[in-house]
């Protein structure tokens, strides 16, 4: 029997990391993924539509996680 442990931290956590690395590495990228946050796309609509136009996997995660951590601060 395996056991489910709890990481819910370890990935708010990363989110985060990825939202400050963002807002400080591109921030008119991180605005544009607040914004699209605020106008309700999801994570994962934003990680599959920046794979789609730019084709950069490690960017496309970044702004996903990015914006699990806007969401997430927004429902606190």
């Amino acid at each position: 029997m395996s056991t489910t442990v709890d990481l819910s931290e370890v990935e708010a956590a990363i989110d985060q990391e990825s939202a400050d690395w963002l807002e400080e590495a591109n921030s008119a990228l991180y605005n544009a993924v607040a914004a699209g946050v605020r106008r309700g796309a999801t994570p994962a609509q934003i990680r599959r539509f920046v794979m789609h136009r730019c084709g950069r996997e490690a960017l496309a995660l970044r702004c996903e996680q990015a914006a699990r951590h806007l969401v997430r601060s927004a429902g606190q």
